[in-house]
């Protein structure tokens, strides 16, 4: 695959040759629904009818609208079209445990886990995108 980056008004998302979408939240903004929405958008854009494999990382200032743990991102898609696995990086307790409900009640039939550090975060993903054949 070929390299490509898309800034949105939240993050960086960055395709690279290995078919990992790299979703870097910007530091100081507040995450929302419609910028997590547009990320959405963007990532399944960068996957161009692949199943691409996912590290989220947020940075450790990060904030975000509460509302955003209750509504599904994927709803009227299939997320497991576009998402081989989704690894998300925060580097914080709370965030970690609010990601991790999240996840698991919007993210069905998508590998996803939580992690602390970046590089296991990607080393995961790429055992999921290997394990499915994707890789």
């Amino acid at each position: 695959m070929a390299r490509k980056v898309i800034e949105t008004a939240m993050a960086h998302l960055e395709l690279d040759q290995r078919g990992l979408i790299f979703v870097r939240i910007k530091a100081g903004v507040r995450l929302n629904n419609s910028g997590y929405m547009e990320n959405v958008a963007v990532r399944k854009e960068l996957a161009d009818g692949n199943r691409c494999g996912v590290v989220c990382i947020f940075p450790k200032d990060m904030d975000l609208d509460v509302e955003i743990l209750g509504m599904d991102h994927y709803s009227g898609t299939t997320v497991s079209e576009f998402t081989a696995a989704m690894a998300i990086v925060t580097g914080d307790l709370l965030y970690d445990r609010l990601f991790k409900l999240h996840a698991k009640q919007y993210l069905h039939g998508v590998p996803h886990r939580v992690f602390q550090r970046a590089a296991d975060a990607v080393k995961w993903v790429m055992e999921q995108m290997h394990e499915s054949g994707r890789s």
